[in-house]
C-alpha cells in the first residue's frame, strides 16, 4: 500500500511538472499566432494634461483585419510589446475615461442606494473622440509606432 501511494505521489509530482512547463511557455516571450504584429506605445493629454487613466481601443479599418488593441491609459501614457501588438494596417482610435462626474440623465440619482442599479459614470472624454471618433492611426513595419493624442474639451468653433 505504501508503495502504491508512493507511486501515485511521483505521477502526480511528473504530471505537475509536465502540464507547468506547458503551461507556462504561453506566457510571455513572443506571439504564437505568427501575425506580423507591431509594438504600439504613445500618449493623450487632455486640454494639455496628460489623461489620468482611460482605454485607447484601435478599431481596424479594414473589417478583414486578424487584431485590434484596447490599450490602458495610465497617466497619459500607454504601452503594448510587440508580442500583444497590432498588426500593420489602418485604425479609428476610440479614447475613452470614467472620469469622476456622475452621469445623472434621470430625475433620481442612487447615490448608491441598496437595491438600485449603479450609477454609470459620465464619459470624461468628449463623444467626437471615441463614440464620434475621426482619431486615426497607421500602424507600420519595423519602425516605432507612436502615437499622441492631444484632446480639447472645448467644442470646435463652427
Amino acid at each position: 500500500m505504501a508503495k502504491r501511494s508512493s507511486v501515485l505521489r511521483a505521477y502526480a509530482a511528473l504530471a505537475a511538472l509536465v502540464l507547468g512547463t506547458f503551461g507556462l511557455s504561453g506566457c510571455g516571450g513572443e506571439a504564437f499566432d505568427n501575425l506580423p504584429r507591431e509594438g504600439v506605445t504613445g500618449g493623450v493629454t487632455v486640454d494639455g494634461k496628460p489623461l489620468k487613466s482611460g482605454i485607447a481601443l484601435f478599431l481596424p479599418s479594414d473589417p478583414m483585419s486578424p487584431t485590434q488593441g484596447n490599450f490602458t491609459i495610465i497617466d497619459g501614457k500607454y504601452s503594448v510589446p510587440k508580442e500583444q501588438g497590432l498588426v500593420p494596417g489602418k485604425y479609428t482610435v476610440k479614447i475613452s475615461s470614467s472620469g469622476t462626474e456622475k452621469k445623472a440623465d434621470g430625475p433620481a440619482v442612487n447615490d448608491g442606494a441598496p437595491g438600485m442599479p449603479p450609477v454609470i459614470p459620465k464619459d470624461a472624454i468628449p463623444p467626437m473622440y471615441n463614440t464620434d471618433s475621426k482619431l486615426a492611426a497607421e500602424v507600420k513595419p519595423g519602425i516605432p509606432n507612436d502615437f499622441q493624442f492631444a484632446l480639447s474639451t472645448t467644442k470646435p468653433a463652427k
